[in-house]
């Protein structure tokens, strides 16, 4: 009776463990795989440009990008709102629209807009 007592009891603690350590293992694979709040900013124009990605929180990218040049970056708080891109102190657009969890996004400049397309896994 106290054997059968301690295998239910046992057999609830890791049941409650293996739950717990898969939600633990998911949230791993998300942040390596899932590519959630990363941007990708490619300079779609003929010239050089000095973009800088500005988004609602206040958090802020800049990059000096070659024609047809792009880079990855990521940024956690991003607040909630449409993204601006500046160069050189002027803006250049807004577009998107970004929330505390993204799925991987693409900001495109061209000569004169910019584009955003979300990617999802």
């Amino acid at each position: 009776m106290k054997t059968r007592r301690v295998s239910i009891l046992l057999g609830i603690v890791l049941l409650f463990g293996g739950l717990l350590g898969g939600w633990g293992l998911r949230g791993i694979y998300a942040d390596l795989f899932l590519l959630e709040n990363r941007f990708k900013l490619v300079n779609a124009s003929e010239q050089e440009r000095e973009l800088r990605v500005k988004f609602p929180s206040g958090e802020s990218f800049t990059a000096s990008l070659d024609a047809g040049g792009s880079v990855e970056f990521e940024i956690r708080d991003t607040g909630e709102g449409s993204i601006t891109v500046l160069e050189r102190g002027q803006q250049l657009g807004s577009a998107g629209y970004v929330t505390t969890s993204n799925p991987l996004t693409i900001i495109s400049v061209t000569r004169e807009t910019v584009y955003t397309s979300q990617v999802f896994p």
